[in-house]
């Protein structure tokens, strides 16, 4: 589900455009591998940036990615 809201979302980010990828996950699956798959799939966008946040008093951990459109 995540990796198909990824790729409609990465159709509407105009050249030069970042777009953010987030889940209250900290499972692989559910976040580097969705983005490196994207990446493999979409190579006019690059990785900004990425960081994993466990969980703290109790709340859930969470993942967020930037990608920027290139062209």
């Amino acid at each position: 589900m995540q990796a198909g809201i990824l790729r409609q979302a990465s159709k509407l980010v105009a050249a030069q455009g970042s777009l953010a990828y987030a889940t209250c996950s900290v499972l692989s699956d559910e976040n580097m591998a969705i983005i490196d798959d994207f990446m493999c799939e979409n190579k006019v966008f690059r990785l900004e940036a990425h960081q994993q946040f466990t969980a703290i008093s109790g709340a859930d951990g969470m993942f967020v990615a930037t990608l920027k459109r290139e062209r």
